[in-house]
């Protein structure tokens, strides 16, 4: 049996629904009018939701993270949250308490054909790639405006292979990979590694640039991750 689409909101007044107690009422309403459980919370943006807070603050990031427990706990619902990611950088923008509550992290790229790739999972592989085009369908259309309301569908197609990577290294990079080569085996925990690379001066000024080091030489398949380890792929 299917389940009618609701248009956000239930009202035009939608300041009424710009807190997590009206998100929570709101879904209580659909709950009840569909007869169905709550499973999906989606909020688009994070900048958004934060209306005005400080990405780079942790106590606005973190009262955020706190109001997304919140939604999960008054729900029962999976809370997927789409963020951006600085120019040039691999990472989520802002503070790293968001990074920290998550669950599972997907970077999406591409234009028409997009690609999403698990990135940081705790209960699972990362490095996962699926590819997949947004197609536009029609839905119906309104007999007195004339107005035709469409949809986004998700089309799976073959996932192409990882595009080539630049492996020139700068100098910290290198040094980072080395460490990680020497410990073998046997990989590194991330602490471990932070305070490999501390001592010989990498970190010591900017704590995210062990971070970024890291996303670096993952993101040239140098590096992976597994069971809350790092261990050199070359």
């Amino acid at each position: 049996m299917g389940l009618p689409i609701y248009h956000w909101p239930f009202c035009q007044d939608r300041s009424i629904y710009a807190s997590v107690d009206g998100i929570l009422e709101c879904a209580k309403r659909l709950k009840d009018e569909a007869e169905s459980d709550i499973r999906l919370v989606v909020i688009d943006t994070v900048s958004r939701a934060l209306a005005g807070g400080n990405e780079n603050c942790s106590e606005d990031m973190g009262a955020l993270v706190q109001n997304v427990l919140r939604i999960q706990e008054g729900t029962g619902a999976h809370v997927l949250l789409t963020h951006h990611v600085p120019h040039d950088q691999n990472r989520m923008r802002g503070h790293g308490a968001l990074l920290a509550a998550c669950e599972t992290t997907l970077r999406i790229e591409g234009g028409d054909l997009r690609t999403a790739t698990v990135e940081k999972t705790n209960d699972g592989a990362e490095g996962q790639r699926v590819a997949f085009a947004i197609e536009s369908v029609e839905l119906g259309q309104d007999p007195a405006t004339c107005d035709i309301t469409t949809a986004p569908i998700v089309r799976p197609t073959e996932t192409p292979a990882p595009p080539p990577r630049e492996a020139k290294l700068n100098k910290n990079q290198q040094t980072m990979y080395s460490l990680l080569r020497a410990a073998g085996p046997a990989g590194l925990a991330v602490e471990e590694w932070n305070e490999k690379a501390r001592e010989v001066g990498i970190g010591i000024g900017r704590k995210a640039d062990l971070y970024d080091i890291r996303e670096a030489l993952k993101t040239r398949s140098l590096a992976r991750q597994y069971n809350g380890r790092w261990f050199a792929s070359i």
